[in-house]
């Protein structure tokens, strides 16, 4: 069973999927990147 999806749906939930890992991923990676280590292992 075949299903047919439209372009700007697939281009559209490729834009979402893209925006989610930014934000689920990269954003809190680079907010990391810039903590300096000896205060971020200090406040735990």
């Amino acid at each position: 069973m075949l299903i047919s999806v439209p372009a700007g749906a697939l281009g559209c939930l490729l834009g979402l999927a893209l925006a989610l890992n930014f934000i689920a991923g990269i954003y809190p990676a680079y907010a990391a990147a810039r903590l300096d280590p000896v205060e971020a292992i200090a406040s735990e």
